[in-house]
């Protein structure tokens, strides 16, 4: 890239990075405030319209269950709008996802791929979730083995010990990773959880039966409010009613009027698409839904979605 388009690159970010500031502000501004609130990592106002209290967010407005425990109340308005302005900062704006880790860089859904996104300093990890025969969750795309492993078989009919007997034998410079086995969803929410870094889960498995002990893992790693799960929307309502602090969001190749109001009737959701128009975002943002945008691999791609306001954008490349 010329110097001179780098610079076009750079300034268009500050530029993107000023308009949403400024939106912020405004929104601030413009609400009648009660408290100011930290909530699982993002900034919440609380505000009163007609009696009724509602949690503002940066994508809109949404009708809270409850206050859950781990939030923060920073204060009353008229002595919280400094620390809110800090808060709003550190967590406005598009948060990159490295999409089953760092996948051009090592295998994917790989230890590895997932330390070397940490290491790189991604905002949260995606990665894939099947289920073996003895009810035991593992890091893995495809429920067949052969595609990435020097075994054969499917996912759902193994055990835990036949997948972690496998080794890895394809992906990104397979040469530098000739030992890799198939992660845990145990391994991966500890290494998650040691970078600080935000877990994001594909659901592979369609059956709400699975997602008790799901959630039920997620919670003894202590990462319920650190956690996101990409599935349909029958899982995600099953998901909200065993817990109120892992966002959910709905897995979908194309955004669409439909599939944002079915995500806006869970509380703390979104939609997760490959395609979405600047319409659609602006709805979702309406309806308090937030927006993940899977795969983009440019600079100029991630430019132009973090100028439309999304929320998450899932990439290979971390560094771009």
């Amino acid at each position: 890239m010329y110097t001179y388009e780098a610079r076009e690159l750079k300034l268009r970010q500050m530029r993107a990075k000023r308009r949403r500031v400024v939106r912020l502000q405004k929104t601030i501004l413009s609400l009648s405030l009660v408290a100011v609130i930290s909530f699982s990592g993002a900034l919440k106002i609380i505000i009163d319209r007609g009696g009724t209290k509602y949690i503002a967010g940066k994508v809109g407005i949404q009708d809270p269950k409850t206050v859950v425990s781990g939030v923060q109340v920073l204060g009353k308005a008229n002595t919280a709008l400094k620390e809110a302005a800090t808060i709003a900062l550190a967590n406005s704006g598009t948060k990159i996802i490295a999409h089953r880790g760092y996948s051009i860089q090592a295998p994917e859904n790989t230890l590895a791929a997932f330390e070397l996104a940490a290491q790189n300093g991604t905002w949260g990890i995606e990665t894939d979730i099947c289920r073996t025969s003895d009810g035991q969750y593992v890091c893995m795309h495809d429920n067949a083995m052969d595609r990435m492993t020097n075994s054969a078989g499917n996912i759902g009919s193994l055990t835990l010990a036949q997948v972690e007997a496998a080794i890895i034998d394809a992906g990104a410079q397979i040469d530098l990773y000739p030992n890799e086995k198939v992660p845990t969803l145990n391994e991966f929410l500890e290494l998650c959880k040691n970078y600080n870094i935000n877990a994001v889960l594909d659901l592979k498995f369609d059956d709400t039966a699975y997602l008790d002990d799901l959630v039920q893992t997620i919670r003894d790693a202590g990462m319920e409010q650190a956690s996101i799960v990409l599935t349909t929307p029958d899982l995600m309502k099953r998901i909200r009613e065993l817990s109120d602090q892992i966002q959910v969001q709905y897995l979908h190749t194309e955004a669409t009027r439909e599939t944002i109001d079915q995500a806006a009737e869970i509380p703390y959701s979104g939609i997760d698409v490959s395609s979405i128009t600047p319409e659609l975002i602006q709805y979702a943002q309406e309806k308090g839904v937030t927006v993940n945008v899977w795969t983009y691999n440019s600079s100029e791609d991630k430019v132009r979605w973090e100028e439309l306001d999304v929320d998450y954008l899932t990439t290979d490349n971390v560094n771009l």
